[in-house]
């Protein structure tokens, strides 16, 4: 059901000339305010290269295109890398070295990163985030070394000179160094800069923009001084990806004479659900203030305290009433487990969102597939195992000698009716003669080392265990892989083992693995939801629970605590009309804090059954402003 816009919608519909930022609060037709603009201004006779649409994810740039009802072939809502990868590509003869790839091969980037950690005495994972902030800064190399303080400062900024000679000696070109380029395309060149105006910016889920990406859009509207950034700084769950916290509020810093319009009415959730939320805002606005529904009235939030992380799996899942409009939200993925493995053993079907759940990731994948060649190693399990980062498979080209196995098994398989398993193709003459001496050695010590993990009839326990301490899996998570901001996989790697121990054998255990992966598959049938916060960021469900407000688990021990109040708060704005927020055991100081208040009974508190008594926590039933706690 379509309804007439509002004041502020039209206002920001009919906005054209200038600078304007609008803060828009949860449920409060954002995406559809943005899309009837477009709409509007090529109805005015505009032609659609006149717009450009930036955002952060092909799916919301995707998800827009439809809403607007675009032609294929018309690109105006576009995520910023698409957009500065066609730029660079069709500027290329003005980049100061050859472009060859765009972006490089994972491998290729991650040996070079590797050698320079080692002769730089770096750690991978600091290595990669520092020259990601110094791109994402717009620092160039010369700059950094200028800027290092002390011997490592002066380590990363050699380390980040010698990777930036490499990729212009080999004409790479890194997510990063896309926005970098282009932005040095558009400064150093007037006339590329006069091919790349535009009569209309826009800026999807503008909070998430970080200092390149504002000097990109200063750029393309250089000439016509015309942007429209849409967001809410309340919302800003990326700031580990380099987003600046205080992008929209300083907008008009940015662009002087910038006016701003509040999208302040919640078409979503009811008037319960919106006085619940305003208290947990991270801060206090003036969008904040203004915010009201236009729901309705329904039941207040409910704030449930559990005794054990079983517990809470089962009650929660026991009280669903609609699973097809219900979605059950957790901090990780790690957390999620315990709701999908609950599901599984209830015969309860579900789905995921985006790249949310336990099952899914690859840390998990690739556990469980050393698991299997303690058995036997599978065709299944060795692809999964060439694919792992780990010791031994780390520098194989996985893509090429996949690619090679599946394509002798198909053959032989067409001419005498089966296939010999890739564990022995891995050494095939056939097969390693494709490739270069280094190449083949290092495939052959691959194979030889899956070989080694058979050991049938050991417990999974100790089949986990094995892969962890021989293939060197929790350091390379340590030092290497970076963590995205749902998911842990050191979290992940310890949930599984816990998971192991209700097993005596493998093959049990890899039974139910196959379960839960299976169960996990994407449906088009409307079934329960699970999902990280993360992953929820966009979506609405009329029944929410949040689960785990636990100490150390939300706010998560790991993450910045602002950034960690506005994932509570966009949890609990993916309410429409019934709230439930939960923890088992001691809460966390989000709900701590909120239990022991006096005042403001704006929620119910229910204590499980298996719950003690004592605390004062359990015989509260009040709330606390959110912005005090710290």
């Amino acid at each position: 059901m379509s309804f007439p816009l509002n004041p502020e919608q039209l206002e920001a519909v009919n906005f054209r000339e200038g600078y304007a930022v609008v803060q828009s609060g949860p449920g409060s037709g954002k995406t559809r305010t943005t899309v009837e603009r477009v709409h509007s201004i090529l109805e005015e006779g505009y032609p659609p290269d006149n717009i450009l649409a930036l955002t952060f994810t092909r799916e919301a740039a995707l998800e827009m295109a439809k809403r607007a009802k675009l032609p294929e072939d018309q690109k105006i809502f576009r995520t910023f890398h698409s957009f500065c990868l066609e730029l660079v590509h069709r500027e290329r003869d003005k980049l100061p070295f050859q472009l060859l790839h765009a972006p490089p091969e994972p491998g290729q980037q991650r040996k070079l990163i590797g050698t320079l950690c080692r002769e730089n005495r770096l750690d991978f994972k600091g290595l990669v985030s520092y020259i990601s902030a110094m791109k994402r800064k717009g620092l160039s190399t010369d700059e950094a070394m200028e800027e290092a303080l002390g011997a490592k400062g002066l380590h990363l900024a050699v380390a980040y000179k010698k990777y930036e000679l490499k990729c212009r000696e080999e004409g790479w070109l890194d997510f990063d160094s896309m926005l970098v380029e282009s932005v040095k395309l558009l400064e150093n060149n007037p006339e590329v800069l006069s091919r790349w105006q535009y009569k209309f910016v826009l800026v999807d889920e503008a909070q998430d923009t970080d200092d390149i990406q504002w000097k990109l859009v200063e750029l393309l509207s250089k000439e016509n001084k015309n942007v429209f950034a849409v967001g809410d700084e309340e919302q800003l769950i990326y700031a580990w990806r380099g987003a600046q916290p205080n992008g929209l509020s300083k907008f008009g810093e940015r662009f002087p004479g910038s006016r701003t319009i509040f999208l302040f009415r919640n078409y979503r959730s009811t008037r319960q659900i919106v006085e619940f939320c305003k208290k947990f805002a991270p801060k206090k606005s003036e969008l904040i203030d203004r915010m009201v529904s236009e729901v309705g009235d329904g039941p207040v939030p409910v704030v449930r305290l559990f005794g054990s992380d079983s517990d809470e799996a089962s009650k929660i899942l026991s009280s669903v009433v609609e699973p097809e409009r219900t979605a059950i939200l957790t901090r990780t993925n790690r957390q999620l487990s315990r709701f999908e493995n609950a599901c599984i053993d209830r015969g309860i079907k579900y789905n995921l969102l985006g790249r949310s759940g336990f099952w899914v990731q690859p840390e998990v994948k690739y556990l469980l597939a050393y698991a299997q060649a303690t058995e036997f190693p599978s065709d299944a399990a060795v692809k999964s195992i060439i694919q792992s980062p780990y010791r031994e498979t780390k520098y194989l080209k996985k893509k090429d000698l996949i690619s090679a196995l599946d394509t002798h098994a198909k053959s032989e398989k067409v001419v005498t009716g089966k296939s010999t398993p890739y564990i022995k193709l891995m050494t095939d003459p056939a097969i390693l003669r494709q490739f270069t001496d280094q190449q083949c050695d290092n495939i052959k010590r691959a194979a030889q080392f899956i070989r080694s993990f058979r050991q049938p009839g050991v417990t999974p326990t100790a089949a986990l265990q094995n892969t962890l301490d021989r293939a060197d899996v929790k350091v390379y998570y340590e030092t290497e892989e970076e963590s995205d901001g749902d998911n842990d996989a050191i979290e992940n790697i310890n949930e599984l083992s816990k998971i192991a121990t209700r097993y005596k054998t493998v093959p049990e255990f890899l039974d139910f693995a196959r379960k839960a992966i299976a169960a996990s598959r994407k449906s088009k049938q409307p079934r329960l939801t699970l999902s990280t916060v993360h992953r929820s960021k966009g979506r609405e469900f009329d029944f929410v629970f949040v689960t785990g407000i636990n100490e150390g688990m939300f706010p998560h021990k790991k993450g910045d605590i602002n950034e960690e109040k506005r994932i509570f708060y966009v949890a609990c704005t993916r309410a429409a009309k019934r709230l439930t927020v939960s923890c088992f055991g001691k809460p966390s100081c989000f709900l701590e804090t909120l239990l022991n208040e006096k005042e403001n009974k704006i929620c119910e508190i229910v204590s499980g059954e298996k719950q003690s008594e004592g605390p004062v926590w359990v015989r509260s039933q009040a709330l606390l402003g959110f912005e005090n706690l710290s």
